[in-house]
């Protein structure tokens, strides 16, 4: 039960992220329609994950393919330094441990692109190993929940 929780956490925090983004420009703006964007697939994904609607995975595939194409350095390039000013949710902290910064946005790419990779994988055993793409959906679905709640926590300014 606690992964489901926490790819709800995720989702959620994501979505009502993109609803406070009026009056951002420039990169800002581009982040947080990228994130937008990041949101809505894990929303669609996450859907299937919980059983809510029926599981897909051709949709799967597609959803988490566009949402490992905004991870890495598609993600990082969108940070220069000293892009905090409102509306901005960003913390000084990515900038200061932007090794950590990185890693996250690396795994963000890695796991959704095998997640994409994985989508037609039984859904019940999962392979683990080297092999992330042998893994069950689930599981995959979790470790890309995971990078976007790490990144939450760790570099984004906290809900009043």
């Amino acid at each position: 039960m606690k992964p489901i929780l926490i790819a709800s956490a995720a989702i959620v925090a994501t979505t009502a992220a993109a609803f406070a983004h009026s009056g951002a420009t420039g990169v800002v703006k581009e982040r947080m329609d990228q994130m937008k964007a990041v949101a809505a697939s894990m929303k669609a994904i996450g859907g299937m994950i919980k059983g809510a609607v029926p599981y897909d995975a051709a949709t799967v595939e597609v959803e988490a393919a566009k949402i490992a194409k905004h991870g890495g350095e598609a993600l990082t390039r969108l940070f220069p330094e000293g892009t905090t000013k409102h509306p901005s949710e960003a913390r000084a902290e990515i900038w200061t441990d932007w090794d950590r910064f990185s890693t996250i946005a690396d795994d963000l790419a890695r796991y959704a692109a095998a997640l994409s990779k994985g989508a037609g994988n039984d859904r019940g055993v999962s392979a683990g190993g080297a092999d992330l793409a042998a893994m069950s959906p689930d599981d995959l679905f979790m470790k890309v929940a995971g990078t976007c709640s790490a990144c939450h926590e760790d570099f984004r300014q906290k809900k009043e």
